[in-house]
Order: structure tokens, then C-alpha cells, then sequence
């Protein structure tokens, strides 16, 4: 399935990929499933574990700039600009957002130690319902010093249909519930 992202189509929608179970002449999706993985040998799918180190919102190295609302489970600013940043050793990294009725897009770098960008993107933090998961992960990189900067770009997914009703965000949050590195170290 795809998740449609408009009016950013082009730049933040993503895709839904889940495994079907096929039995007979039935179909069927028995869970939903946020991140999974498929035993190739045997075409069985399970959850994605993550095997990497797990850092909370509240997590001193997490660098946040602007004003931002702190729990213990997220932090969220819906200031343009705001920003939280963090340095990494590892060789790829997920964060992990609260996305919900109330948030907009986010930008993502990457950059390498040097600050050179090897990736730009913009993520919808939008959903109808409130839920927590996985909103970026980054390709699987060389072994090496990273920085990942999420920034707010106060815009929001909004459309109408033909009688002029309006869907969408209600508000530009972006969040930040943890964020995961593997195969490095903080």
C-alpha cells in the first residue's frame, strides 16, 4: 500500500509493505506489523528486532534547539526551526516519532562527521490517530561518525475534497519519542 502525502506527494509519502498469509484461496494480514523481516529460506516473517542502542527524548546527548514540550515518553515543538540534533558511531539510525492528528512535515539530515549532508528528507509526522513507531531510518551507512539533525518546517499535510471540506493536520508538532543507532555506540 502506499500513504499518500499531500501536498508533498512527491518528497514525504512512503509505502506500506506487511506480510500476507496465503492459505488455500484466502488472503489475509492477522497483524500489523511496524517494522518486520522475512527468514528467506523458510518465507517466515517476524518482527524486527532491534539489536542496536535505544536513546529515550529525555537523553542528554540528544541536542534540542527552539522550544520544545519534554515527558518522559516524547518531545514535540510545533516552533519553525526548532531543532533537535544528535552525533553518532554506528552504521544506520531510526527515530522513532509520536505522529498523530496534530503534526506536520520534518526535514532529516544526515551528514557525515565532516558535515558534508549525504542525505536531505522530509517526513509526515501526520496521522488521524496518535501513534508511536518508526518515522525515518537511514540507509545502512560505513561504519563511522554521523549527525542526524530533525528540523520543523511549520508546514502541514492539509487537501479538500470537491465541496471544499478541509482534512488534515490541525497543527505543525514534530516529535521525537527515542532514537536508535546500530552497529556503533553513542
Amino acid at each position: 500500500g502506499d500513504r499518500w502525502s499531500y501536498p508533498k506527494q512527491g518528497s514525504a509519502a512512503t509505502y506500506v509493505w506487511q506480510p500476507f498469509v496465503i492459505s488455500g484461496t484466502s488472503v489475509s494480514m492477522p497483524k500489523y506489523q511496524e517494522a518486520w523481516q522475512i527468514n528467506l529460506s523458510t518465507g517466515i516473517a517476524s518482527a524486527l528486532e532491534n539489536k542496536g542502542i535505544v536513546l529515550k527524548n529525555t537523553d542528554k546527548q540528544i541536542q534540542y534547539k527552539g522550544n520544545w514540550k519534554h515527558t518522559d515518553s516524547e518531545s514535540k515543538s510545533d516552533e519553525k526551526e526548532a531543532s533537535f540534533s544528535i552525533k553518532f558511531n554506528g552504521r544506520q539510525t531510526t527515530l522513532y516519532s509520536f505522529s498523530g492528528p496534530e503534526n506536520g512535515y520534518a526535514k532529516v539530515v544526515l551528514a557525515d562527521e565532516n558535515g558534508r549532508n549525504i542525505l536531505t528528507n522530509t517526513i509526515d509526522m501526520y496521522s488521524k490517530f496518535s501513534i508511536e513507531g518508526p518515522v525515518f531510518r537511514s540507509p545502512i551507512l560505513k561504519k563511522g561518525n554521523y549527525i542526524l539533525t530533525v528540523y520543523n518546517t511549520e508546514e502541514r499535510p492539509n487537501w479538500s475534497d470537491k465541496k471544499k471540506t478541509n482534512y488534515g493536520s490541525t497543527g505543525n508538532y514534530i516529535s521525537v519519542s527515542q532514537i536508535s543507532i546500530e552497529g556503533g555506540s553513542k
